[in-house]
């Protein structure tokens, strides 16, 4: 067998990729900060004072600050070095500013310092943030972290060179540092961060004196010790003057660099040397252009000033050759460059060399960088070159021309990406087949961060506003290699600058929203671009349409950048219509600051605070209006809350966990009260405004008062006693989380009646009944004026509703009802502090979407305020919601695909519902800062409602039906190729949609309800609609059984009933075990006992036939050849020695055999008996025609079945069957493995059935290929554990499928030996849930598991993923490769899924073509047919 690994796909290789970026920039900055060091000399009293200030006990922050060349940098190098080797475990995070461009962006150095810290204080696998708000949270979770042992020093030079296209936020310095942290910073003294930072009173200043005359003569000295030259005495005396007079570093060394032009023959410079720095520097640019020419030394500092972050070499030269003052002034200097329309290398080599120190080469963006040493030179070359705005827009317009695309030299084209091809040196094996041609080889990219930085940075500094909006922010191509090379926040900074002066764009807030919804997806994968783009953004473009001929579209971009996505240079999985959230809802913040999940919440009573614990068992307090973490609370033995409360004004805490209660004090984290090892669960809330806490325990009656004000003392303790009974045993009372006087409004889980208990008088004060017999109490709460019940009620045929029922909290008499809408799924309420509004939080584990709507209790207004994806914590820990997604996402499926083990995946939800008590998925105690939690992750979700709450157009209609997802997609392939017909979700609807069609996307061309009921069966061919009704019970025979005795076709083209069948006895079976055969005359399904098929003629509405096993063959007999069994061995009793079986007795050695023989008997019975079982489960070849030359077909010897039936019976064999002539083919057998059909595929001529199953004997798993043909096992896989999904070529040739737990598809080609491993993407989760497709003749797979995922099987690699915002309830592939079909869970929409690329053509058209083929009038004579991509 050969076995061939694969590389790891580019996302995987692009994390690694920024990881070592990032990490390279830390070590350059360590690397200068130690050359620095060794040069710092001068001042050694000043060193001795900032060392002492740094080594001050209790730490702190010491500023340092200088007039620019005062010798800051290097000061802060030699200090912090020192610092460091004093603490030798201290943990060192670094960063010297305007180093490299990089160090410039405060986004990026706060990144690098969190890397920094991350690698000393967060678990490995942490992911760190990327968004500034997010950081800044997290760099001061990580200082936290430093103790005595282990302080922490940090190091920030040049803050005052923080700059980006927008003013550098420095707040995140000015908070108090924790105990064990040095903070070491510099900043020039005249700078506007300086005097925001000398405002703290923690930050120790101190200002970098003057040189002194004993500093000076020493540096001089040393400097013309080091460059083996001597001055005259008085050179000496000129040179100590003029550096006297301007005492600082920066000068002395730009003075020394002046005297090696004086000759011991000549003295001094005439005028001497100028008395401060600008001179010196106005001088030496003065002497540059008389020696190289004006027009050439202009030019170079002109470029090198306004660049961004320096100017490579090769940029240099270029954009000094699109001078032409310089060409001509090169030319008339030197006659021998007259005839190159470049200038010369030796010119600039020299000119290099005359600058000297003051020109720096600097490594940055991934190149090597000319920059000026020290920017105070930098401001001298604009102040004389760059004296106006035009001449300095100008300088920034050539260097934009440089990297555009129209140039017009080719020579100076920059590409976006270069593209290396590189061959693999890891293959050992030099294969020729056909099918291993191009796995050697990959590809690697080089992306060019100059002008995806440039380009953008000196369009908007040249004024250039429509090209930046047409060639950068509405450039697919140039968001795509942005976004790849660097990051989706560099795209939304360029956004931020796409302002026009004269109108305002539409578009930019449209993309900018996309973009936002679509951040965490495309940081994680930037190749989704176009899909997300077109998923969001489709339905918005396709209603922008002039309103009268000639009016403008409202977008003036986005039609232009959609076209681009559906062209993309790489392989893209683009949707047909809008599958994703469109931009324009309420955006939330994200609060960073957990280093793992948070898996509790709880809101403060008065003050906008919340506290949350994450699953290391740490507590964090956090301000909301400061959206940061004030205080952190160590937890209690590393166990993570279930549910978390504060009382008494915010300063008590009171923490549940499982089976235990503790109340802590805030302040000191010292813990009040504890109760362990309860046998019931605790459920707490608190009432009289906080200073009592009530705990009930849920599963018994007794309820315990605590008074927090007087030490947490047990004020009283109760039953309860209500003439309802709790109707569940877990997590079965529902408490208010709001107060009001000492009242707390308790009731039972899907009861009746909920009860106010008076906690201070220990007693039940009123029971407050629902208005009928049918509610079920799903959340309970109250204000100053009312007691609110929200009640579900059944609500019209399959739907429910909740009404929300207002009882006085004077009188406890009923008010009103406020009805809900049919769309509210409430998982929790919540009322705010005034009492004016109630907030449901509606997650939906099934859709993977969470909704939060909101209730004005005086107007009864209601409106659904948010809409996002994810699912927040609803009291179930995330096991049970992916759980009980998985269930629900299987659940409808088709026999051949269902891959669920309900009864353990229910077991593990209850085990998982019944861990603690429920963590609320969010608080809304203030419209301004509504805040929650989605299972799994480390944020905070906080929206601020107070700006829609009074938005009318959020307002929903109470009996607006709800927005049913599919349950089932079937293509019309044989008759009507370019339609499918789609069942939804809710009984009754059945729409059909056509797929070419461009104007019909995302709309189907017919739609129709209440065809059927709950109880019936629909099932769709040749768009008609086969129903079976009337289910009743048969009198005929002896037991009465249920069965379905009408049936109704329904043309859902002519919109009528085309027949009904009445007397039929049709046996009930779910959905999926029904098929139609013979284009609807035949249907196929199991019998009341399981036990056999049977074939309905739906014609004269009588059973056909029978298909029943055959059970004279022995089952030992057929299935595995004896050369093809596992060899096996007869278990004994217990292991045997060699010594003991030559010291066994001949009589022992008789029983011992007799024995094992009498097992292997009883073990043949058993599996004899097994032929007797129900049939579990069946699949169905593709091909539904049958012969009806059943004798032909015996005589062809069962070589070419037309249909196939394999069925599994939860035993060691497996039938197959013959449709056409009824016969029992072949029974499948295998004596050490069980065979199922639930990790199964057939292929679509049932001529190969693949199979995953597990040998007791051999104890490993295998992949097993039988040839139904011959009732054979052709191939074997060995050692394949925890297949969860696989899928077949159509000859069975290539066999593809995934293994749980792992980020990796694997491909065997049987017939070949040949069996390799593709890595998959960075978030690939394989489950019981994924389901794979092969298209392509087995080329190419389609992977659905979580997200739609494109493998290219002969490569290797992964072309594209597609990562839908709800979950995908059934996918269905295309016949011929034209993609895959989508129905979520969320909407009836059906999403087309094609793959598009200018190389890559997988779609296909029907050959029906033009308005023949239009069934439902859906033509139209100005439309022409879907393009082929």
């Amino acid at each position: 067998m050969e076995v061939n690994a694969t590389r790891d796909p580019f996302d995987v290789l692009r994390k690694r990729e920024v990881k070592t970026r990032i990490w390279e920039e830390i070590q350059y900055h360590r690397d200068h900060r130690e050359a620095l060091a060794k040069k710092c000399l001068l001042r050694p009293d000043f060193l001795a004072e900032v060392r002492r200030a740094v080594e001050a006990p209790g730490g702190g922050a010491l500023l340092l600050l200088g007039a620019p060349g005062w010798g800051k940098t290097s000061t802060l190098a030699w200090v912090s070095q020192q610092v460091c080797t004093g603490l030798p475990r201290a943990t060192e995070a670094l960063c010297l500013v305007g180093l490299t461009a990089e160090s410039r962006n405060v986004r990026l150095v706060l990144q690098s310092l969190c890397v920094q810290l991350a690698e000393a204080f967060a678990p490995p696998q942490t992911r760190l943030s990327t968004g500034l708000p997010q950081l800044v949270n997290e760099f001061h979770a990580l200082l936290a972290g430093g103790t005595a042992a282990r302080p922490v020093v940090l190091v920030l030079d040049g803050l005052d060179e923080l700059w980006e296209e927008r003013p550098a936020d420095l707040s995140w310095l000015e908070r108090p540092l924790p105990r064990h942290v040095r903070l070491l910073m510099s900043a020039a003294a005249d700078s506007a961060c300086a005097a925001a930072l000398q405002k703290s009173p923690h930050t120790t200043v101190l200002s970098i004196p003057p040189l002194g005359l004993p500093d000076i003569e020493a540096a001089l000295e040393r400097g013309l010790r080091a460059s083996g030259r001597r001055l005259r005495g008085d050179q000496w005396k000129l040179l100590l003057a003029a550096c006297e007079s301007c005492p600082c570093p920066l000068y002395l060394e730009a003075a020394l660099w002046e005297s090696r032009l004086w000759t011991s023959y000549c003295g001094g410079p005439p005028a001497g040397l100028a008395a401060d720095l600008g001179g010196l520097y106005l001088g030496l640019l003065a002497r540059l252009e008389r020696e190289h020419g004006p027009c050439l030394v202009r030019r170079v500092a002109t470029l090198i000033a306004v660049s961004r972050g320096g100017c490579t070499e090769e940029e240099l030269l270029d954009l000094l050759a699109k001078d032409k003052k310089v060409i001509q002034e090169v030319a008339l200097s030197h006659s021998s460059a007259s005839s190159h329309s470049r200038v010369p290398y030796i010119l600039w080599a020299r000119l290099k060399r005359d600058l000297g120190p003051h020109l720096t080469e600097v490594k940055t963006e991934g190149t090597w960088v000319y920059r000026w040493t020290h920017s105070a030179l930098g401001r001298t070359c604009a102040k004389r070159y760059l004296k106006t705005e035009e001449s300095r827009k100008a300088v920034h317009a050539d260097y934009a021309d440089y990297f555009g695309e129209d140039s017009k030299r080719a020579s100076t084209i920059q590409p976006l990406v270069w593209v290396r091809e590189a061959g693999n040196e890891d293959d050992e094996d030099d294969d020729d087949d056909d099918n291993n041609k191009g796995e050697g080889a990959a590809k690697s990219y080089v992306f060019n961060l100059r002008k995806l930085h440039g380009l953008p940075y000196h369009l908007v500094r040249s004024g250039q506003t429509v090209p930046f909006m047409t060639e950068c922010v509405f450039s697919y191509e140039f968001l795509l290699h942005k976004v790849q090379g660097l990051s989706i926040l560099d795209v939304e900074e360029d956004l931020e600058n796409a302002v026009l002066p004269d109108k305002v764009v539409p578009d930019v807030e449209v993309l900018a929203g996309a973009l936002a919804l679509s951040r965490t997806i495309l940081e994680d994968d930037p190749c989704q671009l176009a899909s997300q783009i077109m998923g969001r953004l489709g339905k918005i473009l396709a209603e922008d349409r002039p309103v009268a001929p000639g009016d403008p579209l409202k977008f003036s971009y986005l039609h232009t950048l959609l076209s681009q996505c559906a062209h993309s240079s790489l392989p893209v999985l683009v949707p047909s219509y809008t599958c994703l959230l469109p931009p324009g809802g309420l955006p939330h913040h994200l609060l960073a600051g957990h280093s793992s999940p948070v898996t509790a919440l709880g809101g403060g009573l008065r003050s906008p605070v919340a506290v949350t614990c994450e699953a290391d068992g740490n507590i964090c307090l956090w301000d909301l209006e400061l959206r940061r973490v004030v205080r952190t609370l160590g937890g209690a033995g590393g166990v993570a809350a279930n549910h978390l409360t504060l009382g008494l004004d915010d300063s008590v805490l009171v923490v549940c966990t499982g089976h235990s209660l503790q109340v802590r004090d805030v302040e000191t984290g010292r813990v009040l009260y504890s109760e362990d090892d309860l046998v019931d669960v605790p459920m707490v809330t608190t009432t009289c405004e906080g200073q009592l806490l009530v705990a009930f325990y849920d599963g018994s009656r007794l309820v315990k008062v605590f008074d927090l004000a007087s030490s947490c003392s047990l004020l009283c303790c109760l039953h309860m006693d209500l003439e309802v009974q709790a109707l569940h045993k877990d997590r079965s009372i529902v408490l208010s989380s709001s107060s009001f006087r000492d009242y707390v409004l308790f009731a039972y889980r899907s009861g009746v009646a909920a009860a106010v208990l008076s906690a201070r008088g220990g007693k039940v004060s009123a029971v407050l009944s629902a208005q009928h017999a049918a509610a079920a109490i799903q959340a309970v709460d109250m204000t100053s004026q009312y007691l609110l019940l929200f009640c579900r009620y059944p609500y019209k045929r399959d739907g429910e509703m909740i009404h929300i029922e207002l009882f006085s909290t004077a009188s406890y008499l009923y008010l009103r009802s406020i009805l809900c809408c049919g769309q509210d799924l409430i998982s929790q309420v919540t009322v705010n502090r005034t009492g004016t509004h109630a907030v449901g939080f509606c997650p939906s584990s099934r859709t993977g979407v969470t909704e939060v709507v909101t209730w004005n209790l005086e107007t009864e207004d209601h409106k659904h305020v948010v809409r996002f994806v994810g699912v927040l914590n609803s009291g179930q820990s995330r096991l049970a919601q992916e759980m009980l997604g998985y269930y629900t996402l299987n659940s409808n499926l088709k026999s051949g695909n269902v891959k669920i083990r309900s009864g353990y995946y229910q077991f593990v939800v209850l085990v998982a519902l019944t861990c603690g008590p429920p963590a609320p998925p969010g608080l809304c105690r203030d419209l301004h800062y509504c805040v929650g939690f989605c299972g799994g992750e480390r944020y905070l979700r906080l929206w601020d409602f107070s700006s829609r709450i009074n938005d009318q157009s959020l307002t929903y209609n109470v009996h607006k039906p709800r927005s049913d997802g599919t349950q089932e997609i079937v293509p019309m392939s044989t008759t009507s190729p370019r339609y499918a017909v789609c069942r939804s979700m809710r009984a009754g609807s059945v729409s059909v949609w056509n797929l070419v069609r461009r104007r019909h996307a995302g709309r189907p061309v017919r739609v129709e309800h209440g065809l059927y009921g709950g109880t019936d069966v629909a099932l769709a061919h040749d768009l008609k609609l086969y129903i079976l009704t009337d289910r009743g019970t048969a009198s005929a025979t002896d037991t009465p059984a249920p069965v379905f005795q009408t049936l109704l076709v329904y043309d859902l083209v002519e919109r009528t009933y085309l027949r009904r069948k009445t007397g039929l006895y049709v046996v009930p079976c779910p959905q999926q075990e029904y098929n139609l055969l013979e284009d609807g005359r035949i249907l196929l399904g199991l019998s009341e006992t399981r036990d056999h098929l049977i074939l309905w003629d739906l014609e004269s509405g009588y059973i056909q036939d029978r298909i029943k096993p055959s059970r004279k063959e022995s089952f030992l007999s057929s299935g595995v050849p004896q050369e093809q069994q596992p060899p096996t061995t007869l278990t004994r009793e217990k292991t045997m020695m060699p010594w003991d079986i030559r010291t066994e007795s001949q009589a022992s050695r008789r029983r011992r055999l007799e024995r094992e023989a009498r097992r292997e008997r009883e073990e043949r019975c058993r599996i004899d008996r097994e032929k007797y079982n129900a049939i579990d489960q069946y699949l169905l070849s593709g091909d539904r025609q049958v012969c009806p030359d059943v004798g032909a077909l015996r005589g062809l010897g069962y070589l070419q079945l037309a249909v196939v039936v394999v069925c599994s019976y939860f035993a060691h064999h497996l039938n197959v069957f013959a449709v056409a002539t009824r016969d029992h083919v072949h029974t499948l057998e295998d004596r050490t493995s069980q065979l199922s059909l639930r990790m199964a595929a057939l292929t679509p001529a049932g001529g190969h059935l693949v199979l995953s199953n597990y040998s007791r004997t051999q104890r490993a798993a295998y992949l097993t290929l039988w040839d139904l043909r011959t009732g054979t096992v052709r191939k074997r896989l060995r050692n394949q554990p925890g297949v969860c999904c696989v899928a077949l070529t159509d000859d069975a040739s290539r066999v593809a499928f995934g293994v749980t737990e792992s980020n990796k598809l694997k491909v065997w080609d049987p017939f070949k030996r040949k069996h390799k491993s593709i890595s998959g993407y960075w978030e690939l989760r394989l489950s019981g849930s994924s389901q794979l497709f092969m298209a392509g003749g087995g080329a190419k797979a389609f992977l659905l598991s979580d997200r739609i995922s494109l493998w290219d099987l002969d490569s290797g690699s992964v072309l594209s993923v597609f990562s839908p915002d709800a979950r995908i309830q059934c996918p269905t592939l295309l016949a011929g490769g034209g993609g895959l079909l989508l129905g979520l869970s969320q909407g009836p929409a059906l999403i087309h899924l094609r793959l598009t690329s200018p190389d890559i053509a997988t779609a296909t058209r029907d050959t029906t073509t033009g308005r023949e083929g239009d069934l439902f009038g859906e033509s139209s004579s100005s439309e022409d047919e879907e393009p082929e991509t």
